[in-house]
């Protein structure tokens, strides 16, 4: 079975954010525990261009092995804070018609969609739910990305990012697995809360 891949320009925003993260001396650390194929991927990245998961999984394993050595929890938060950002420029450039005229239920009605053209190999199915105060008002399965390490806190925050565009507030979204302390689990399922 083909491995999945990734847009590069679904990579790119986490790969920028993680250079902010990083001092140039961590930078290099975190390139030199991908093998050489890796690294020349990451070095030579386009937007345009897909690539195996296994590229990004390495670099993602890097960035918490060399910024959070064997705090796999801080790890997690700091992949909360990746997914927002990436969802916030992705949703404010390349795919900002995905937002166009959207409530939160119709975001997530249409992630299925843009996921499918980030990634390759991997599906997702979204559901509204009729959840009432403290229940979950969505829920997302992924299935496909059980290979990506940190696959859960990164989507998470993504998704916590996407429905923060719509103007939803109290936005909180929740992977099982991850909650369960997991680093990888397919499928992904998300719990989507907004007020």
């Amino acid at each position: 079975m083909p491995e999945t891949t990734m847009m590069g320009n679904a990579i790119k925003p986490n790969l920028d954010w993680m250079r902010t993260k990083c001092t140039a001396d961590q930078w290099g650390s975190m390139l030199a525990r991908l093998d050489d194929e890796q690294r020349r991927q990451i070095e030579l990245l386009n937007g345009a261009l897909r690539y195996p998961v296994s590229v990004f999984d390495a670099l993602s394993c890097a960035f918490a092995q060399v910024l959070y050595p064997g705090d796999t929890s801080a790890a997690g938060r700091a992949f909360i804070e990746m997914g927002r950002h990436t969802a916030t420029e992705q949703l404010s450039g390349l795919y900002s018609i995905f937002l166009k005229f959207s409530s939160p239920a119709g975001t997530l009605v249409k992630a299925p969609q843009l996921f499918a053209r980030l990634y390759d190999g991997a599906t997702a199915e979204a559901d509204v739910l009729s959840g009432g105060p403290g229940q979950p008002k969505g829920r997302m399965t992924v299935r496909g990305l059980g290979e990506l390490s940190f696959s859960g806190p990164r989507l998470a925050g993504w998704a916590e990012g996407a429905l923060a565009k719509t103007g939803a507030t109290g936005c909180r979204v929740v992977e099982l697995g991850w909650q369960q302390g997991l680093i990888t689990s397919d499928p992904l399922i998300f719990e989507l809360y907004w007020d």
